[in-house]
């Protein structure tokens, strides 16, 4: 901590850690949590709960889909430490493909899900002794969960506005981590971990609460994929805003749609939200779904203008075999495949795609008009077999 001589005035102060009873030194709570070797004498939960599920959802006892559980139980600064291997060691690297080059990338900024995971050590609810923190790992994103509410003094909207909240439930631990350098400044985690989910083009962090404590929700899907970069690009022309950029890239994987709700995710509050939200109204890039709602919808731009707008997930067969049909295409779970319908129809009568046969096996086969973008894009399409043209 950087501190020298005697280890007993030093706990004491500045640090509080050791009280005296009848002139004889008794270690705090705090300290036994951050220092004891053993912590499980003095709390039965005080560690880390590892646990990685097979899929998106966990499952009853019947599709039982736990595939590794892990416990960590030791002093907090060496819980830190082994929480970051342990955890770090497990989070699968997923592979994004960008045209036809691919690279690496970890389903989330390290940084994000270790400060998380500080934070929750630094604020749980001690008291609390029948659940330890938890970290669920699931194919779409991770899970950390904390014992206890919010304290009185700490309001939810304030974590989503990113706002500075300079209380902490247990400032003898916090102090403690903040001079040995797991933590910065008093009320900075949360909102570092919002900015850093925005400089990696993820979708901010969800916060849910319940009776049992808090749950903060990573997830790995970008907001920013190849389509709505393109498509950002139709509106360059146009002043707006890094938030106001992000709120439409961020309708863009949610159905075209979003709320004023969704946009103080963004660090905005509720009136400076419906500002922003007017001038985009103003601008002609997004309206009301009804009148003075507060959900919104995109509007459609000029689609030849930019390649597959928001049709990403076409690539995938049209690149395999030359053609798609809507029930093969694996959507993402923002777009219903009653809009995908839609979108593609669209783009059809538009001259994108070119259709074949009727009903649930109906094909989609790209025109002489998709295939300059397509290119742009680095995209090669393989034209359609023989034996494919005959059964379409």
């Amino acid at each position: 901590l950087g501190h020298r001589g005697n280890a007993e005035r030093v706990l004491h102060r500045p640090y509080g850690l050791i009280e005296y009873l009848e002139n004889r030194p008794v270690l705090t709570r705090a300290a036994v949590y951050l220092f004891a070797r053993d912590p499980l004498r003095w709390h039965p939960r005080p560690g880390i709960e590892f646990v990685r599920f097979e899929g998106t959802e966990e499952k009853s006892p019947e599709g039982y889909n736990v595939a590794e559980r892990t416990r960590l139980e030791m002093p907090v600064l060496r819980l830190i430490q082994e929480a970051e291997k342990t955890i770090g060691e497990r989070i699968r690297k997923q592979v994004l493909q960008k045209d036809l080059f691919f690279r690496e990338k970890f389903e989330l900024p390290p940084f994000v899900w270790r400060e998380a995971l500080i934070n929750a050590l630094a604020h749980r609810d001690y008291s609390l002794e029948g659940s330890a923190i938890s970290v669920w790992l699931f194919d779409d994103r991770i899970e950390i969960r904390s014992p206890g509410r919010l304290p009185r003094a700490v309001q939810v909207d304030q974590i989503l506005r990113r706002q500075r909240v300079h209380y902490a439930r247990n400032p003898l631990m916090t102090r403690v981590l903040t001079d040995a350098g797991f933590m910065q400044a008093q009320g900075e985690g949360l909102p570092r971990v919002f900015l850093e989910m925005d400089r990696q083009g993820l979708n901010p962090p969800d916060w849910q609460e319940g009776a049992a404590g808090c749950c903060l929700v990573f997830r790995n899907t970008p907001i920013l994929d190849e389509a709505t970069l393109a498509w950002l690009k139709i509106i360059d022309q146009v002043s707006l805003s890094p938030r106001q950029k992000r709120i439409l890239a961020y309708a863009r994987v949610h159905g075209g749609i979003f709320s004023s709700s969704d946009y103080q995710k963004f660090g905005v509050d509720r009136d400076g939200a419906y500002a922003e939200i007017r001038a985009l109204v103003r601008q002609g890039l997004v309206e009301p779904l009804r009148k003075h709602g507060k959900v919104y919808r995109v509007r459609d731009m000029e689609e030849e203008r930019t390649p597959l707008p928001g049709l990403s997930w076409v690539l995938g067969p049209l690149k395999a075999k030359g053609f798609f049909t809507i029930q093969e295409l694996d959507l993402p779970p923002s777009i219903p495949r009653k809009r995908a319908w839609t979108l593609v129809r669209n783009l059809t009568a538009e001259g994108y795609f070119s259709p074949s046969g009727r009903g649930r096996t109906k094909r989609f086969y790209m025109t002489d008009r998709l295939k300059p973008h397509l290119e742009k894009m680095g995209v090669s399409v393989p034209p359609p077999s023989e034996g494919e043209k005959a059964e379409s």
